[in-house]
């Protein structure tokens, strides 16, 4: 009896595993890519219109375009420039990408919540919740602005 436990408990941690690697978006575009780099620094050091330059440019190589997580970041860039409608169509191409992206939900839900439209924030927080088995940061992030939105409180950047 304990090796059928000790089994399943194996198959369940295997499964958590491949689980949680899934959806991450794969690699942030060609590696050593110099535009996705001066993106990546642009979102550290919080200069929106440069990130979201720097990774449209990034966008132009082929690689790069098939990259769910430029895209996300591109995103990200967008969202924080305030440029929401632009943000929601690169979070559609990374979801369209890879529909497993974790950030790219998140991400979309956010912004959706800003424009006010919950339902949409909610369907993404329905996706993260069926992607993050045991739970994950993307889902707790996006349900607690949910709440916060619910609860008639402003989001914050």
């Amino acid at each position: 009896m304990k090796r059928l436990v000790a089994a399943c408990l194996m198959l369940v941690s295997v499964e958590a595993f491949a689980m949680a690697g899934a959806g991450a978006g794969g690699g942030p575009g060609v590696p050593g890519d110099a535009d996705v780099a001066a993106g990546s620094k642009a979102i550290a050091d919080k200069n929106w219109t440069l990130a979201v330059q720097a990774f449209a440019k990034a966008l132009q190589n082929p690689e790069n375009a098939k990259s769910a997580e430029v895209y996300n970041r591109l995103g990200y860039a967008q969202r924080h420039a305030g440029q929401m409608p632009d943000a929601l169509k690169s979070y559609a191409r990374a979801l369209e990408l890879d529909p497993k992206h974790k950030g790219a939900h998140e991400y979309a839900g956010d912004a959706y919540l800003r424009l006010g439209d919950l339902a949409k924030a909610k369907h993404h927080l329905a996706e993260l919740n069926k992607l993050c088995l045991f739970g994950c940061p993307e889902y707790t992030d996006l349900k607690a602005k949910v709440a916060q939105v619910e609860a008639g409180k402003p989001l914050t950047n």
